[in-house]
């Protein structure tokens, strides 16, 4: 008892140690949104953001941000209200007065969101009572969308910086291309080289109270197919998941359709179950969309059946806490109907739209629609939790059904052919 006792009291400590000597950033700003000013707006309140900062010899600054002039020079910040030597100023390859470079993750689009690295070194003898300046200056407009920024007074090292920018990475849905994800003790959670196929479109979960994170449900900025969610995490565990960038279409291999797309799974210290969502813009395929478990040479070794819906009506699945595995989509009917739709079936180029209203005099849900084929409509109900309630059909052109509902938020599934070709949300207030 006593050695285990002694064990867990030196786990306790060395966290402990760990967390105090892991650097806090001197200035952390989080959802702080646009500065959004134009140059000789300076005399504007709202504009100008300064923050006190101590003297150094060089400063470490992160930013997640996307630029709304990306063809144009923009100020992202600079040491004092007047200082025209020590500043970062988003240009085409990101340079600075000092010939430094500001390093991003890739694609290096400035209209999208972005990880900003920067280092840079002070001189002595212009030191004084500095401050750290968001804003812009009198020739530079600062038309930037900062999501975080944080400002340490010191050069940071090569582990601490893959530890930051993992902290960012994944609480903003950022892929990481040219470092490793790491926890606080330099555990490899995802590698450029390991994981070279898969690292496109990385998302993650992950709770650690050294660095900070503490993110139960995945993001992405870089419009990812799929999510992950969690009730509980423990300390220390992660999951990550990245795709191999093929296509989003489906082709028939054996009895089932399958995407061309694959997608990895990575988790770290995970003992408990975690849930993957299909995107909404897979939520036509949710009643045969299925999951498909991949062995080493990419044969689909297990199907997972989604297990529940959510209030999007995405398809959701239970991952178990394996510690590496492999998976792709599966559909038992063809997806690529809008295709089929949009061609020889569809002469009037219709798009398929509706809308559902609730009579509460009558107590009917009335749905209108406007559908490319003329083939019978069947219409799926489901609150907003993607429990479903009741089926109904309708005409070619409309539906009516009587049915008591309470006030809440409802949606519709639209069946033509035995696939989704629309939906519609019902409010009733």
């Amino acid at each position: 008892m006593k050695p285990l006792i002694y064990t867990l009291l030196s786990a306790i400590l060395t966290l402990s140690v760990y967390a105090q000597r892991f650097p806090q950033p001197h200035i952390w700003l989080q959802d702080i949104h646009a500065v959004n000013t134009t140059a000789n707006d300076s005399l504007a309140p709202d504009s100008i953001h300064a923050y006190p900062i101590p003297i150094s010899e060089s400063y470490t600054v992160y930013a997640v941000l996307k630029s709304e002039l990306p063809d144009s020079s923009q100020l992202l910040w600079r040491l004092t209200a007047n200082d025209t030597l020590f500043q970062g100023v988003l240009t085409d390859g990101v340079l600075t007065a000092e010939g430094d470079r500001l390093i991003a993750t890739n694609p290096r689009d400035f209209s999208r969101y972005s990880i900003y690295h920067y280092r840079q070194g002070c001189r002595i003898d212009t030191a004084r009572l500095y401050s750290f300046v968001l804003g812009p200056s009198d020739s530079i407009s600062s038309r930037v969308m900062f999501d975080e920024l944080a400002y340490f007074p010191r050069s940071l090292t090569r582990n601490e910086n893959a530890v930051f920018l993992t902290l960012l990475a994944i609480r903003h849905g950022i892929t990481l291309t040219e470092v490793p994800y790491v926890t606080p003790f330099l555990d490899t959670l995802w590698h450029p080289v390991r994981d070279e196929r898969f690292c496109h479109r990385i998302i993650g979960i992950g709770w650690d109270s050294i660095s900070g994170l503490a993110a139960v449900t995945s993001r992405s900025r870089e419009d990812a197919l799929v999510s992950l969610s969690a009730t509980h995490l423990s300390e220390g565990a992660y999951a990550l998941v990245g795709d191999d960038d093929n296509g989003r279409y489906f082709a028939l291999s054996d009895t089932l359709y399958r995407m061309a797309r694959t997608w990895r799974v990575r988790t770290h210290n995970l003992t408990t179950p975690i849930s993957l969502c299909a995107d909404a813009s897979l939520s036509i395929l949710t009643d045969t969309l299925m999951l498909g478990l991949l062995d080493e040479a990419g044969w689909v070794r297990a199907v997972i059946l989604p297990d529940s819906t959510d209030a999007e009506l995405r398809a959701c699945y239970t991952l178990m806490p394996d510690t590496l595995l492999e998976f792709t989509f599966l559909s038992r009917t063809c997806p690529d109907f809008r295709q089929e739709i949009s061609g020889a079936n569809n002469q009037s180029g219709t798009a398929s739209s509706a809308s559902a209203t609730y009579l509460a005099n009558e107590q009917s849900i009335a749905v209108s629609y406007n559908l490319p084929t003329d083939a019978p409509v069947t219409c799926k109900l489901y609150d907003s939790a993607g429990k479903y309630i009741t089926t109904f059909s309708g005409s070619s052109s409309a539906a009516l059904a009587r049915i008591t509902l309470p006030s809440g938020v409802y949606h519709l599934r639209l069946i033509q052919s035995g696939l989704c070709v629309t939906t519609a949300k019902l409010i009733i207030p």
